[in-house]
C-alpha cells in the first residue's frame, strides 16, 4: 500500500477490532502504564499521555528509570510495529528478570517470537504493509483494547467525512513550508501533538523539522531569532501554532504574540485549530492533517515518502 493509500485510508483503521491472545494473563489490578517504543511505533501511546497522566512513555533501553512505587504497580506494554526494533527487544528481555506484567503490541518479528514463547499477553497488529507512523489508528486501538481505556469506544466512532478538506489544509501548509524548516509549536499538554508533527514531516517529508511548547519556549527559543547571528538565515523558517480552544488562556496569548514578534524576524507561519468533539479527534485530525503535509512536501522535492534510507544506512552501519 502506497503512503497515499495508508493517508486516504486512515479513518478506517479507527474501527479495527483486535484480540489479545494470553487476555487471562493481564493483570487484573495495576495503576500505571507503561508504554515502551521508538519512533512511529510509540506515537500513540505519546497521544493517549496527553489525556491520561497515568500512562509513561519509554523509548530507550533497559528497564524504565522511574520510582520503584510507579514500576510495582504498572503494566509495561511494548510496541513495535515491525518486532525487530533493537530497543524494545533488548527492554523486554530486561523485564523478563522482574515481576512486572508485560503485554506486547506487532504484527511480527522478533516480539511476536519472544510474546509467543513467554506467553505473553499480545496483539498481532494487520500487517497491511504501510510505515509505523502511518498505522496511528490501528496501534492506538490495540493499546486502548489492551488497557480498556475508555478511549477505545471513542475511537469505533470516529469516521472522517472531511478527507478532502483534511488534504487541502495540508496541501496549504505544505506550500508555505517550501523551501523552509517548519517549527512545529504547542502547549505543552499537546506536546506529543506537535512531536508527531515532527516525526511525520521528518520520515515521510523528508525534511528537518522541530517543536517546542509554550510557555516553555518564550524562555529561550525566542532569543534564537535575534538578527545578526551566523545561524539564523532570514526566511528560512516556517512556524505551524497547533492551538487549542481549551488551551490556557495565557497559553494562548503566548502563541500569539510569540507570532507576531516572530514574524517581525521573518518568520513565517501558520495556524491549524484543533476541532473534533473530543480530544482523541481532534488529535487524530490534526495527526491526518500532518501526514497529508508530509505527503505534500515529499511530493514538492520529489522524495520518496515511504523510503528513510539515512535510518537504513545508520541501523546497517550500527550493526557492522
Amino acid at each position: 500500500m502506497s503512503m497515499r493509500n495508508a493517508i486516504e485510508t486512515f479513518w478506517e483503521q479507527c474501527s479495527y477490532r483486535p484480540e489479545v491472545i494470553h487476555k487471562e494473563k493481564l493483570p487484573k489490578d495495576y495503576e500505571y502504564t507503561v508504554i515502551c517504543g521508538m519512533g512511529g511505533s510509540h506515537l500513540a501511546g505519546t497521544l493517549l499521555q496527553s489525556m491520561d497522566e497515568k500512562i509513561f512513555i519509554h523509548h530507550d533501553y533497559d528497564t524504565p528509570r522511574l520510582p520503584s512505587e510507579i514500576l510495582e504497580k504498572s503494566i509495561f506494554v511494548l510496541v513495535s510495529y515491525s518486532g525487530n526494533t533493537e530497543e524494545v527487544l533488548h527492554t523486554f528481555q530486561a523485564l523478563q528478570s522482574t515481576s512486572y506484567p508485560v503485554a506486547a503490541i506487532t504484527t511480527g518479528g522478533e516480539l511476536l517470537k519472544l510474546a509467543q514463547v513467554n506467553e505473553v499477553p499480545h496483539i498481532v497488529l494487520p500487517n497491511t504493509g504501510i510505515q509505523p507512523r502511518a498505522a496511528l489508528g490501528y496501534q492506538l486501538r490495540a493499546i486502548t483494547h489492551l488497557l480498556k481505556h475508555p478511549t477505545y469506544d471513542i475511537l469505533g466512532t470516529l469516521t472522517s467525512q472531511e478527507a478532502l478538506s483534511f488534504e487541502a489544509q495540508g496541501a496549504n501548509l505544505a506550500e508555505q513550508c517550501l523551501n523552509k524548516t517548519p517549527l512545529i509549536c504547542s502547549s505543552g499538554e499537546n506536546r506529543g501533538l506537535a512531536y508527531y508533527w515532527k516525526i511525520t514531516l521528518n520520515e515521510t517529508g523528508k525534511v528537518p523539522a522541530f517543536f517546542n511548547t509554550f510557555p516553555e519556549c518564550n524562555h529561550n527559543e525566542l532569543s534564537g531569532f535575534n538578527t545578526g547571528t551566523n545561524f539564523n538565515t532570514p526566511g528560512s523558517y516556517h512556524a505551524i501554532y497547533l492551538v487549542d480552544d481549551t488551551d490556557h488562556a495565557r497559553i494562548q496569548k503566548r502563541m500569539h504574540i510569540s507570532q507576531q514578534v516572530l514574524e517581525e524576524k521573518d518568520v513565517t507561519s501558520s495556524t491549524l485549530k484543533l476541532t473534533g468533539s473530543s480530544k482523541i479527534e481532534k488529535l487524530l485530525t490534526a495527526c491526518h492533517i500532518a501526514q497529508w503535509c508530509a505527503l505534500h512536501i515529499a511530493e514538492q522535492t520529489q522524495a520518496d515518502p515511504e523510503a528513510v534510507p539515512l535510518i537504513e544506512t545508520f541501523k546497517r552501519k550500527l550493526n557492522d
